[in-house]
C-alpha cells in the first residue's frame, strides 16, 4: 500500500510470484518423483493414532482410559455392548500405530482438526469478547 491507501498492484504481484517460485522450488521435487504422498504422511502423521508408544497427558488418554473401563466394565456387569473385536487387541502397548477403540467410536483425523478448529475459535472469540470489555 502507498502512504496514501492505494494498493501497489505490481508489487504485490511480484510479491506473490516469489512466494510461489519458492514453494515450486521446494515442493517441485517431491512431485517429480512421485514422492508428495510420502511428504504429506509425513507432515501431517495422522496414521501414528492418537495414543503413542506413551500415555500422554491429554484428553486422547482420558478418552481411551474412559473406553477400557467401559469395557472392563461391560464385562464384569454383562453389559450388552456392541464391542469391536479389534479394540479389545488394541491399545497403546508400546507400539505406534492406530488405535482402535472398543466401546466408544474410533476417533478419524477429521473429528480431530473439527475439535481443534472449534476449540480455537473458541479461545479467539473469548479473547475478543474479553479485549472489547477494555
Amino acid at each position: 500500500m502507498t502512504p496514501s491507501g492505494t494498493p501497489r498492484i505490481p508489487e504485490f504481484l511480484a510479491l506473490g510470484a516469489s512466494v510461489a517460485g519458492i514453494f515450486a522450488l521446494s515442493i517441485g521435487p517431491f512431485v517429480a518423483l512421485g514422492q508428495l504422498p510420502q511428504l504429506t504422511a509425513r507432515l501431517f502423521p495422522f496414521t501414528r493414532g492418537l495414543n503413542h508408544a506413551y500415555w500422554a497427558p491429554n484428553a486422547w488418554a482420558l478418552f481411551t482410559a474412559a473406553d477400557r473401563v467401559l469395557l472392563k466394565v461391560s464385562q464384569i456387569l454383562n453389559f450388552s455392548l456392541a464391542v469391536n473385536d479389534a479394540g479389545v487387541r488394541s491399545s497403546s502397548r508400546g507400539l505406534v500405530g492406530d488405535t482402535v477403540f472398543a466401546v466408544l467410536p474410533t476417533v478419524q483425523p477429521f473429528h480431530t482438526f473439527a475439535i481443534t478448529i472449534g476449540i480455537q475459535t473458541v479461545v479467539y472469540m473469548t479473547q475478543q469478547f474479553l479485549s472489547n470489555l477494555t
